[in-house]
């Protein structure tokens, strides 16, 4: 084998490894989905894109944060609040994203993006309140 074949299997075989490391680092085991890696599946399967917002993140700038959720059929940690109307509102946790949202009160993110006026990327912001549709 000439050198740089051995040269760039060896860089590819050190990639691999680091890429184990730090999906373990990061606590993920490949199992699962992450909850904005489910909203982009489904996304493209409807046949939108979502569109990433523009700019640097920064105060008044919004970031988007991805996490695992939980297993199915969990119970929400912030109960909604009914509201005058008969209306249920939500207050958004650092994490949360609209998918997960959606998921957790049986609605979907076209429903809770119309009920709250949202962006077609769907921007949320800890401490937000969000109108939770009736499904």
């Amino acid at each position: 084998m000439p050198a740089a074949t051995v040269g760039l299997f060896a860089l590819a075989l050190g990639l691999v490894i680091l890429a184990i490391i730090i999906q373990r680092a990061l606590g993920g085991n490949g199992d699962e989905l992450t909850a904005a890696e489910r909203f982009q599946t489904q996304q493209a399967l409807a046949g939108t894109t979502p569109t990433p917002t523009t700019g640097t993140p920064g105060e008044g700038t919004p970031t988007v944060t991805a996490t695992e959720t939980e297993a199915p059929g969990r119970t929400p940690e912030a109960t909604p609040s009914p509201t005058p109307g008969g209306q249920r509102t939500y207050t958004v946790r650092a994490g949360d994203t609209c998918f997960g949202i959606a998921e957790e009160f049986g609605i979907t993110v076209e429903q809770l993006r119309a009920a709250n006026g949202l962006d077609e990327a769907c921007t949320i912001y800890p401490d937000q309140q969000l109108i939770i549709p009736t499904p």
